[in-house]
């Protein structure tokens, strides 16, 4: 539907912005523990999900409302970066960076729509999308081939 849809965008631009002023922080505290960084991400990312759930009779996109919080992040990110890790605005961090966003707005994603899942779970068969999930992984080779494209992935980064 078209909440959902702008549900999912305003959450994607809370986790873009937030992360855009974060990341800098992290590296100046030496935080580099993925599960760390992807929790701090799905907390945003639920936080903005949840302010336009909340408001799904009105799903219009007030931009001049959202104008200077967007401003203002992108200066305050920037000033950041620029004093704790001014390496972090070349081209190949910056795409890093927007690779580490795209990936944890996926599995938020997936995590919030798990959790959407199972709110409803008295119409459902028990354990019915896990007894699926562990087929898949018993029986086909998604397992193997997956953690042969996130080697591959990882040494491309790395490059």
């Amino acid at each position: 539907s078209v909440a959902r849809l702008c549900a999912l965008f305003e959450a994607t631009a809370t986790v873009f912005f937030s992360s855009w002023i974060l990341f800098p922080i992290y590296y100046a505290t030496k935080i580099t523990n993925p599960i760390i960084i992807l929790t701090v991400s799905f907390l945003f990312y639920n936080w903005g999900y949840r302010l336009k759930k909340e408001a799904q009779t009105d799903i219009s996109f007030d931009v001049k409302k959202l104008l200077l919080p967007i401003i203002l992040t992108l200066i305050a990110g920037t000033l950041l970066r620029l004093r704790l890790l001014s390496s972090s605005l070349t081209g190949p961090a910056l795409l890093h960076y927007l690779w580490q966003i795209f990936l944890s707005v996926a599995i938020s994603t997936l995590i919030h729509t798990i959790f959407e899942h199972f709110k409803n779970q008295h119409t459902r068969v028990s354990f019915a999308p896990l007894l699926f999930l562990g087929c898949v992984l018993s029986y086909t080779p998604f397992l193997i081939k997956l953690t042969m494209m996130v080697t591959q992935l990882r040494l491309i980064l790395l490059r």
